[in-house]
């Protein structure tokens, strides 16, 4: 399951409340359960259902079925998106669109009407990968910005120079589902005046 889908999460949750309370029970309904397979000394069985446990709270508050099957239809894709269906449920494999370790430092100072800060972010390779995602390089940015305040008694007027991703790394987030399509940004120079009223 895809942890960061709040949306499978929630239903796999609501699932244990509203359909997996009778996983224990001695007699099963023969077409209840769909056998999915052993592993060791274990029995996988899948329950399926027609309706999305997510909904089964408004069910119980009596909120009419014709309301819920509007929106149940686009839910239950959202929903599939967080399972990952090849897969054999005893084999263990690691959660998907989990990113690797990351660190980030920065060194802020001020000089008179001036502010600076610089920032270097490192993202480690991401090679412990659920099926269906791909590898991710880990890459080094660096970005840095300085602030000036042109004038003491109007400290709300603040030209700004920032430059992100200074040497121009090819960075891709590993999380991203379009990484492999997209790239983070290249090397952006900005130049900017800011006014507070």
């Amino acid at each position: 399951m895809y942890p960061l889908n709040l949306f499978s999460t929630v239903n796999s949750l609501l699932g244990a409340v509203y359909v997996h309370s009778r996983d224990l029970d001695v007699s099963l309904p023969a077409d209840s359960p769909t056998y999915q397979g052993s592993h060791g000394n274990t029995d996988y069985y899948l329950f399926p259902t027609d309706d999305l446990p997510l909904f089964d709270p408004l069910r119980t508050l009596g909120v009419p079925e014709p309301l819920i099957d509007v929106v149940e239809p686009v839910f239950k894709v959202v929903v599939d998106l967080g399972y990952e269906r090849t897969i054999p449920p005893w084999e263990p494999t690691p959660a998907p669109l989990i990113p690797p370790m990351r660190l980030m430092g920065a060194l802020t100072g001020e000089k008179g009407q001036f502010d600076g800060r610089i920032e270097v972010e490192h993202a480690f390779d991401h090679d412990r990968t659920a099926p269906n995602e791909t590898d991710t390089s880990g890459y080094t940015m660096v970005n840095a910005s300085i602030d000036w305040h042109p004038f003491a008694a109007k400290p709300e007027l603040t030209l700004s120079l920032a430059g992100n991703n200074l040497f121009d790394v090819e960075a891709r987030r590993s999380t991203s589902l379009l990484k492999d399509f997209a790239p983070l940004a290249g090397r952006d120079i900005r130049l900017t005046a800011r006014v507070g009223f």
